[in-house]
Protein backbone atom coordinates (compact mmCIF):
# COMPACT_ATOMS: atom_id res chain seq x y z
CA UNK A 1 0.00 0.00 0.00
CA UNK A 2 2.14 2.49 0.75
CA UNK A 3 5.22 1.66 -1.58
CA UNK A 4 2.22 1.76 -4.19
CA UNK A 5 1.89 5.27 -3.41
CA UNK A 6 4.41 6.58 -1.40
CA UNK A 7 3.16 9.95 -2.79
CA UNK A 8 0.47 9.80 0.13
CA UNK A 9 3.46 9.32 3.04
CA UNK A 10 5.05 12.12 5.03
CA UNK A 11 8.85 12.13 5.52
CA UNK A 12 9.07 10.38 8.86
CA UNK A 13 6.93 7.59 6.60
CA UNK A 14 8.90 8.05 3.93
CA UNK A 15 12.10 7.41 5.86
CA UNK A 16 10.95 4.49 7.82
CA UNK A 17 9.72 2.60 4.53
CA UNK A 18 12.88 3.14 2.74
CA UNK A 19 14.44 1.06 6.06
CA UNK A 20 11.61 -1.97 6.09
CA UNK A 21 12.08 -4.76 5.07
CA UNK A 22 9.33 -6.62 7.24
CA UNK A 23 6.84 -4.71 9.49
CA UNK A 24 6.15 -6.42 12.22
CA UNK A 25 4.74 -3.74 14.67
CA UNK A 26 1.98 -1.83 12.65
CA UNK A 27 -1.01 0.01 13.00
CA UNK A 28 -4.04 1.64 10.86
CA UNK A 29 -7.03 2.99 10.98
CA UNK A 30 -9.41 3.63 8.31
CA UNK A 31 -12.34 6.00 8.17
CA UNK A 32 -16.07 4.59 8.10
CA UNK A 33 -16.73 5.20 4.27
CA UNK A 34 -13.38 3.26 3.49
CA UNK A 35 -13.79 0.41 1.01
CA UNK A 36 -11.21 -2.32 0.14
CA UNK A 37 -11.11 -3.27 -3.20
CA UNK A 38 -8.25 -5.01 -5.69
CA UNK A 39 -5.76 -3.27 -2.81
CA UNK A 40 -6.49 -1.85 0.93
CA UNK A 41 -7.69 1.47 1.04
CA UNK A 42 -5.12 4.21 2.48
CA UNK A 43 -5.65 4.11 5.89
CA UNK A 44 -6.39 7.84 7.48
CA UNK A 45 -3.75 7.29 9.96
CA UNK A 46 -0.89 4.43 10.90
CA UNK A 47 1.55 4.32 13.23
CA UNK A 48 5.24 1.97 13.38
CA UNK A 49 6.28 0.84 15.90
CA UNK A 50 2.52 0.63 18.20
CA UNK A 51 4.50 1.37 21.64
CA UNK A 52 5.52 4.67 20.06
CA UNK A 53 1.80 5.98 18.60
CA UNK A 54 -0.20 4.74 21.77
CA UNK A 55 -0.95 7.92 22.80
CA UNK A 56 -2.32 9.48 19.28
CA UNK A 57 -3.83 5.27 18.71
CA UNK A 58 -6.10 6.17 22.61
CA UNK A 59 -7.16 9.45 21.25
CA UNK A 60 -8.40 8.36 17.99
CA UNK A 61 -10.15 4.97 19.79
CA UNK A 62 -11.34 7.80 22.31
CA UNK A 63 -12.81 10.42 19.37
CA UNK A 64 -14.27 7.12 17.83
CA UNK A 65 -16.20 6.14 21.04
CA UNK A 66 -17.48 9.60 21.68
CA UNK A 67 -18.71 9.83 18.01
CA UNK A 68 -20.87 6.46 18.30
CA UNK A 69 -22.09 7.67 21.48
CA UNK A 70 -23.79 11.12 20.32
Amino acid sequence: MARAHPERLGPKQTEQLAKARIVWDFIAFFPPSARWADEPPFPEFSGVPVVDVMDEVKSRISAAENGLKK
